[in-house]
């Protein structure tokens, strides 16, 4: 897809509720019942999970679910195609980010739905230096808008999706996949004999 890179508004999988689904899966498997009276004797140890594949085919559907909910609360649609999922090594100062592609008529259908005047307020706020934090990035959205869209990164893009979910606040709270039980469910077996 072609487009531009933009970062999801997103908790992240790490102790939220789209890990959730994954605890289920494990308690799921781990259920003995008439066609599995083994899993009985069976522990977390036993299996495998990949959490690799998981996390992909979630943000996919995440990602779905996001473009239907906007769609549903407005009258046009914004098609967002997942590019990548980074993780951080560790996650005390951050959490796992999507980035997906955006097309050039939903970024501008985007930009034309924003209240400018509260996205300034905003990052602002977000960019404003504290302790253990100082961004190169400007805090002005007017020198923002001067570079263009087409020379923005995906995060600052990401802080118009941001706040354009903001605005629509009854589809995004609590946003999360349905389906994530089954798809965690997917990506469990147990460990080969050794």
């Amino acid at each position: 897809m072609s487009g531009y890179k933009i970062a999801i508004p997103f908790s992240g999988f790490y102790g939220t509720i789209h890990a959730d689904y994954v605890d289920q899966a494990y308690d799921t498997y781990l259920e003995p019942d008439e066609a599995h009276p083994d899993r009985a004797d069976m522990t977390c140890d036993d299996l495998v999970f990949d959490m690799k594949g998981f996390m992909k085919e979630y943000a996919e559907e995440y990602l779905k679910v996001l473009c239907d909910e906007l769609e549903n609360v407005t009258d046009f649609r914004i098609e967002l195609q997942l590019c990548e999922v980074n993780s951080p090594k560790e996650y005390n100062f951050e959490t796992d980010q999507l980035i997906a592609w955006i097309d050039e008529d939903s970024l501008l259908a985007l930009a034309d739905n924003l209240c400018w005047s509260n996205l300034e307020t905003e990052i602002e706020e977000a960019l404003k230096p504290r302790p253990g934090f100082h961004s190169s990035r400007s805090r002005r959205l007017s020198e923002w808008l001067l570079r263009g869209f087409g020379n923005w990164d995906c995060i600052e893009l990401g802080f118009m999706l941001e706040h354009f979910v903001d605005i629509q606040a009854d589809c995004w709270s609590d946003l999360y996949v349905e389906l994530g039980g089954e798809i965690a469910y997917r990506y469990l077996e147990e460990k080969a004999d050794a």
